[in-house]
């Protein structure tokens, strides 16, 4: 079965075979001539040269790198897809209508019509193509003259990289506008900061909080140990005072009174007269009974002398009180009565002592309280403290931020920097790279073979047709 297949095969080549030869001649004048046009439109057509330049691409200029996130994006080349170059992008904006529109203008290109060069014609003979592994994107462009195609490209390259000026003092100055606009906000906003601040300190008179705490509890510990002296010193007061006590037999406030009339002169005046009325009516009343107009007259001197005291021991010690003339007793200069009066005048030196310490150790409980008070409110006072500063700074950060950025930004502004840099200026290539002779010859080949198989194959079919027509003419005119 296989040996028959194949002897099939072999029949059928050699009827191919025999087709072409027995039709070669005209199969041979069609080759031939497919061959010629071939050869004629390879030659009649013009060479076309290439000039190539090329652009290196940094990614960040340093120029532009800022304090603040936005300044560092001013200049900065990137994409938005990972899968993506900036090289890619920037080779987009090359190829973009208003770049090559301002080329062509710029250049005055012309179609031989003398109509300007349309876009899409530019597009065609205008390749971008990174080199792999570096920065650089290579530039070339196609035409029958040299010479243009070499400016053309130059011109390219300059009209993105002045484009690319433009774009990076565009975003400066956009966002120094917007500094601009912030700066005054962010200044009022520090201004109210600062305020507030001050009006916290002013309300809770606050100079160095850390400071304060410090002395305040150096100031406590030092009140703590007065404190505890002032009870030591009055405790040994009123142990003297109890002891004096119990030595003149009389309380501190007796004491005081009675120290009062003994040191009153019209007082002890009064009492002297007193004491020698008495002692006269003591000797009458010897000689004299109680009805005697004497004795009358020195009852009514002494109790004229008695009232008389009184109202001078009224003004002497302030008292309200009758002051009975048992209760007076002034004791003459003698050793026993400079005693009496010394132990007098220590116990009411010893009060007055205790209530001055009294008075002492109130004032400092107070004064310790408020220490106390101002100690406990301290940490709260620092936390409000630290979250109004926190705010003044930060405003104040923003703002001088602000300020450096806009400063920065004016320079840049008036900077003419690029994101790229021509390495290499358009080199025109000697040598033509169109057409391709060889692929015009190779095509033609393949069509004149091509058209050789048609036109023998076609004219065997011709001849069967014709044949056939002429075996039925003559069946019929047999018959």
């Amino acid at each position: 079965m296989v040996e028959y297949k194949e002897s099939l095969q072999d029949i059928d080549l050699r009827k191919h075979w025999l087709v072409l030869k027995r039709n070669w001649l005209p199969a041979a004048i069609v080759w031939s001539l497919t061959i010629g046009a071939t050869v004629f439109i390879a030659i009649s057509q013009e060479p076309i040269y290439e000039a190539y330049g090329k652009l290196r691409f940094k990614k960040q200029n340093t120029n532009y790198a800022l304090v603040t996130e936005a300044g560092e994006k001013l200049g900065k080349l990137d994409s938005l897809n990972s899968k993506d170059t900036p090289l890619d992008t920037e080779a987009e904006v090359i190829r973009s209508e208003p770049i090559i529109d301002k080329t062509i203008d710029s250049l005055n290109l012309k179609t031989q019509e003398g109509d300007a060069v349309l876009y899409e014609d530019f597009l065609k003979n205008l390749k971008l193509e990174t080199i792999r592994g570096t920065d650089i994107l290579r530039i070339s462009y196609k035409d029958k003259n040299p010479e243009k195609a070499q400016k053309i490209v130059n011109r390219l390259m300059k009209v993105y990289i002045d484009n690319n000026i433009l774009t990076n003092r565009g975003e400066a100055g956009i966002a120094k506008g917007f500094i601009t606009e912030q700066l005054p906000q962010t200044e009022a906003r520090v201004h109210g900061a600062e305020i507030q601040l001050r009006k916290f300190k002013e309300q809770n008179n606050i100079v160095d909080l850390e400071q304060e705490a410090k002395a305040t509890v150096a100031a406590v510990v030092d009140i703590d140990q007065q404190i505890n002296l002032t009870k030591v010193e009055i405790e040994k007061t009123m142990s003297l005072t109890k002891e004096l006590q119990n030595k003149i037999g009389m309380n501190s406030k007796q004491a005081l009174t009675k120290n009062a009339l003994n040191q009153s002169l019209a007082l002890r005046q009064v009492f002297e007269k007193l004491k020698q009325v008495e002692t006269q009516l003591a000797l009458e009343r010897t000689r004299f009974l109680d009805d005697n107009p004497v004795i009358i007259d020195l009852k009514e001197k002494k109790a004229s002398l008695q009232a008389l005291l009184n109202q001078q021991a009224k003004e002497t010690i302030g008292s309200d009180k009758a002051l009975l003339y048992k209760n007076i007793q002034i004791e003459s200069i003698n050793q026993t009565g400079s005693i009496q009066e010394n132990l007098t005048q220590s116990l009411v030196n010893a009060e007055a002592e205790k209530q001055a310490l009294l008075g002492k150790l109130a004032s400092l409980t107070e004064v310790r309280t408020r220490y106390k008070q101002r100690v406990n409110s301290l940490p709260q006072l620092e936390q409000v403290q630290k979250e109004l500063q926190r705010k003044v700074d930060a405003a104040r950060t923003s703002y001088e931020l602000l300020l450096k950025n806009r400063e920065q930004l004016r320079l840049a502004e008036n900077q003419n920097l690029a994101n790229a840099q021509i390495v290499s200026p358009g080199i025109a290539i000697k040598f033509p790279v169109g057409p391709d002779r060889k692929i015009i010859f190779g095509v033609g080949f393949a069509l004149g073979t091509l058209l050789f198989i048609i036109t023998a194959f076609a004219l065997e079919l011709l001849k069967l047709s014709i044949k056939r027509t002429e075996d039925v003419k003559s069946k019929a005119y047999t018959n």
